[in-house]
């Protein structure tokens, strides 16, 4: 069959299709070709983002194909379509799967507003989660290095304006004679979005500017970094080139260190010298949004700290027996937490993807609504970027609804035939247990049969807008000044002490806590990376105390090889959360405290002795690593000053003065 490409093919890059299949497309293909003529000419978006935008209609379109045979006209393409496109984007990275996702919900928006379509079927649509990593930075020695290896005068005035103004490599490429005000000592620099801003430029950098403008000569380009071989601009792309060239004179070479590094080392040490206001650095940098700035404050002291020669940071090798909540439990934990390895159901179970010890008996069980939940479980593991340990809380709460199912109606039902007056009867079995996990068990069968809607398997949510129990609005409980100090007396060894403070002081979570890495601990700043809940991370001070107290247990550590964490059991092996549950009750038990207290509780304690000192909000936030700011908020009940402050002004009930 012949075969012919229209020109929008052509701009979109498509491979050669049959004649049928250009037809069927030809209304796609033309809404993509005003879409992004749209983007380019009247948003005036860059080449690079009209570019990104094209690759990403251009696989949604090849994804049409191999699904449906053809390519819909845009109005015709259904909700459930999309979905099941981003299901197909399974492995690649979060922040990439959220452009694409993007870059459809604008298509269809703009078709939406230009009256080609009804609806935007990529609304809305639930996006994995982010992790949000810290920027990496050089330290001083490397910098040195760097300085060190440009030895001419281009190169070193590359370096050094990298590194004092934190410019992205195109911006740096695109600065022109007349952005350069030696004068004054300032840089016009135009960034991301044709944004602009002024940068100052330091002593250094005004006489390297001058050095190289000398040695360069005069050319008939008005940019200031020129190819002396061919006499026009370089790229960012050259300078890339420039920068690995240094990298490998300087022997920085594989340490992934990247241009954009540099820019960090300059973000972050802005934050050091004013390490209380995060809004300084976004004009410098120029970030849209607060988080992006913000990170550079979370990261003002770089982690340089070595471990001692005698411990070793090889890769761990698997050990048989895991602790409960690690990637794999010994066979007693499995059989004991069966639920979590495997869907009960009736008297058979459905395998989890990962495998499981034993062959269970297929039943009715291995289709219908058990295979939609492994099917949740699996997008919500691999698409979605949840833990391990909630996608397990999803299938224990799933596989109680499906013994309950049976329980009810003797049989496993499909999920069209589960109806709301089901769900509503399920939830009313709940009744005694605690609201916030009623709440948790409902919420996830209203998310997993938005799912099936979502992937046209179900006109209906049965399990939406369920009423819910109202949660108890508790205040965190925390101990006293006493009692912690009496806790900290009560530590015998160093691993106890530097687990009490760390808690005390740092406000870190048990998980947390045996998570360190022995890299992340910046002793001789007093700086800690904390590796917290949503693969989310942050820097906390450390005091001095806390500082010694892990020294003073790094001096005793059990050596382990292979073991990159910091704190290990006695067998050297990484810490299990139930171990510091056992560790504390000693403590306690040593300290004749006889009120119970938990692990938990000591980071309450160090966030309700922040709040009555007067520590903002916002600070405790971060420090706590909250996601929600209504999390941390929770605090503020325990600071009792404002209430009394305000009683006291109440004098005219008594007749008496105020106190």
């Amino acid at each position: 069959m012949a075969v012919t490409r229209t020109t929008e093919e052509q701009a979109l890059g498509e491979p050669t299709q049959p004649q049928t299949a250009v037809a069927d497309g030809a209304a796609f293909d033309a809404a993509v070709a005003e879409f992004l003529s749209y983007l380019q000419g009247y948003r005036q978006y860059s080449p690079w983002t009209v570019g990104a935008y094209r690759i990403d209609l251009r696989e949604f379109r090849e994804f049409l194909v191999g699904q449906e045979g053809h390519v819909p006209a845009p109005a015709e393409i259904t909700r459930p379509q999309v979905v099941a496109w981003g299901l197909a984007l399974r492995g690649m990275k979060p922040l990439t799967i959220r452009r694409k996702y993007g870059c459809l919900s604008s298509f269809f928006s703009f078709l939406q507003d230009m009256g080609r379509c009804h609806g935007n079927p990529a609304r809305r649509l639930p996006l994995p989660k982010v992790s949000r990593n810290l920027p990496t930075v050089l330290s001083a020695e490397q910098v040195q290095q760097l300085l060190a290896a440009a030895q001419t005068p281009d190169r070193r005035l590359l370096v050094l304006l990298l590194l004092s103004t934190g410019l992205r490599r195109s911006e740096a490429a695109a600065i022109t004679l007349d952005q350069v005000d030696l004068e004054h000592r300032q840089l016009r620099v135009r960034g991301k979005g044709n944004k602009e801003r002024v940068m100052p430029l330091t002593a250094e950098v005004v006489e390297a500017i001058q050095e190289y403008l000398a040695w360069r000569g005069p050319t008939q380009s008005d940019h200031l970094f020129i190819s002396q071989m061919w006499g026009q601009p370089i790229s960012g792309a050259r300078i890339h080139r420039i920068v690995r060239a240094l990298l490998e004179r300087a022997g920085l070479a594989g340490q992934g260190i990247t241009v954009h590094k540099w820019l960090s080392r300059v973000a972050t040490a802005t934050a050091a010298v004013r390490p209380s206001r995060s809004a300084t650095l976004s004009p410098p940098i120029w970030s849209e949004t607060a988080w992006t700035s913000r990170r550079y404050r979370n990261s003002w002291v770089t982690p340089i700290w070595a471990p001692p020669p005698s411990i070793s940071t090889q890769t761990a090798k698997p050990s048989r027996r895991r602790w409960r909540g690690s990637t794999a439990w010994s066979g007693q934990t499995r059989r004991r937490q069966g639920m979590n390895d495997h869907l009960v159901v009736g008297r058979g179970c459905l395998p989890a993807p990962d495998g499981g010890p034993g062959q269970a008996r297929p039943t009715e069980s291995a289709h219908g609504l058990a295979a939609k939940i492994e099917q949740f479980l699996d997008y919500q593991r691999s698409y979605r970027s949840h833990s391990p340990l909630t996608v397990s809380t999803y299938r224990c709460d799933l596989s109680q609804f499906c013994r309950w199912l049976i329980g009810r109606l003797g049989h496993l039902p499909e999920p069209a035939a589960i109806t709301r007056e089901l769900v509503m009867q399920y939830a009313v079995t709940l009744s005694g247990r605690a609201a916030a996990t009623v709440c948790r068990k409902i919420t996830v069968l209203s998310v997993f049969f938005g799912l099936l809607m979502d992937l046209g398997e179900l006109d209906t949510n049965p399990a939406r807008r369920i009423p819910l129990p109202k949660p108890a609005g508790r205040i965190p409980n925390a101990i006293s000044e006493e009692e912690a100090q009496t806790l900290i007396a009560a530590a015998e060894s160093p691993f106890e002490r530097a687990m009490l403070l760390l808690m005390l002081t740092a406000g870190l979570r048990r998980s947390e806590v045996g998570a360190i890495r022995l890299e992340d601990a910046n002793l001789e700043n007093q700086a800690l990376l904390v590796r917290g809940k949503g693969a989310k991370q942050r820097m906390v001070p450390l005091m001095p105390q806390t500082a010694q107290a892990i020294r003073d247990y790094v001096a005793v550590r059990p050596v382990a090889d292979g073991q990159p964490y910091l704190f290990l059991s006695p067998q050297g092996q990484r810490l299990a959360n139930d171990f510091l549950n056992r560790t504390l009750r000693r403590i306690l038990a040593r300290a004749g405290l006889a009120k119970r207290i938990t692990p938990h509780m000591l980071r309450h304690t160090f966030a309700t002795h922040l709040v009555r000192n007067g520590v903002d909000v916002r600070t405790i936030q971060e420090l706590l690593g909250h996601s929600d700011l209504e999390t941390t908020a929770n605090y503020l009940h325990s600071d009792t000053r404002a209430k009394e402050s305000a009683v006291s002004l109440i004098t005219t009930l008594t007749g008496s003065a105020a106190t």
